[in-house]
């Protein structure tokens, strides 16, 4: 069950579709009957069908997660999910998220759709376990400086901004990288985190397989979502939000 994204490259007047994983034997059939090609170096499949084709052609399985990057309004860039033509609302919405996640063996998840003038908001909220969070020690003797928000706690329970945190000795500044690991991990452990759908990797404290996890509840939601948004010109056209909350540890 491949997540794919398909992309236009207009270098070449071509489309290519990426794959999160090697799609099943059907879509591949598909594909090198559309006469797309496999190229090695970018990891995709290209070729100079339109994108309505090649929805059309491996959009038939219903397994498949993914939909289409294109141009949008004003120069964005425009996305549809392969699932987004089916206009569902509120309940509608969320109960069909609800069978997908289910479908996909995504467990220990909810889902609500809040609706309101003008959109509407989708939640998922993930439950986890002991196991879904690396070892602590691991992850604090791993931290860097690389992780670093803007603003550090210190041992002492000091707020600083990161910049002051460059201008400590080296042995200070270990101190504090270390106390702000180990505070932000337990944070994470004890509490419920929002999480940013853009940047589910930067979430180490949790594990690879559970990150896995956060990407499969973001395809999903991807494959039900279309957004033709501008925000550098204040226009906004998509048929949800969302928001991906992790439920701290019982």
């Amino acid at each position: 069950m491949a997540t794919y994204k398909i992309t236009e490259n207009t270098q070449y007047n071509s489309n290519e579709i990426y794959f999160d994983s090697k799609p099943a034997a059907d879509v591949l059939t598909a594909l090198k009957g559309l006469g797309m090609r496999w190229n090695p170096r970018k990891g995709c499949w290209y070729g100079f069908v339109t994108q309505d084709a090649i929805v059309a052609a491996i959009g038939a399985n219903d397994d498949e997660l993914g939909g289409v990057v294109s141009d949008g309004y004003m120069g964005a860039m425009r996305w549809d999910g392969n699932k987004s033509h089916k206009y569902l609302h509120g309940a509608e919405l969320s109960k069909a998220i609800r069978e997908e996640l289910k479908r996909q063996g995504v467990k220990g998840c909810s889902v609500s759709c809040k609706t309101y003038s003008g959109g509407q908001t989708v939640r998922v909220k993930v439950a986890t376990t002991a196991a879904d969070f690396v070892n602590r020690e691991d992850y604090i003797n791993n931290y860097d400086c690389n992780d670093l928000g803007y603003w550090l706690v210190t041992e002492d329970g000091e707020q600083i901004h990161r910049d002051k945190w460059y201008t400590l000795d080296g042995a200070e500044q270990q101190r504090t990288l270390r106390s702000h690991a180990a505070r932000s991990y337990d944070y994470s452990y004890n509490h419920d985190n929002d999480i940013n759908h853009y940047y589910i990797d930067r979430y180490t404290e949790y594990t690879e397989a559970f990150r896995a996890k956060l990407h499969k509840i973001n395809a999903i939601l991807d494959t039900y979502h279309y957004d033709d948004s501008n925000g550098m010109v204040d226009y906004f056209n998509t048929n949800f939000y969302r928001d991906i909350e992790v439920k701290a540890v019982a």
